[in-house]
């Protein structure tokens, strides 16, 4: 599979530095982390004007035998709680180009 996703949202947990993306995978009964990224704003960070202090977003491609409904976002503060109204999108990937591209096909939203 060579399918590239995007997940963004704002962890609003006091003290969260690092948000992991993790998948449910169908060959064990865990989940398996398939990107990470930094939160802005953690740990009294640079915030940039226009970007909200908390938010992360993460593209990463979605390994053989995880399903993009089975994403699940969680981070470095609170492990064991999946983070709420994270977004997911897909992603198509330009010849030649190594990085996901955003496009507006549909997304959808965990809640």
């Amino acid at each position: 599979m060579n399918d590239y996703f995007n997940v963004s949202g704002i962890d609003r947990n006091e003290g969260a530095g690092i948000v992991f993306v993790m998948c449910r995978s169908a060959a064990s009964d865990g989940y398996v982390q398939v990107g990470s990224g930094h939160i802005v704003g953690a740990n009294g960070g640079f915030v940039p004007t226009g970007v909200q202090a908390g938010q992360y977003s993460v593209t990463f491609q979605l390994p053989h035998g995880c399903a993009p409904n089975s994403i699940v976002v969680r981070d470095d503060k609170n492990d064991k709680a999946f983070l709420k109204d994270v977004k997911v999108i897909p992603c198509e990937v330009s010849s030649g180009v190594g990085f996901g591209q955003n496009t507006n096909r549909a997304a959808w939203q965990r809640t």
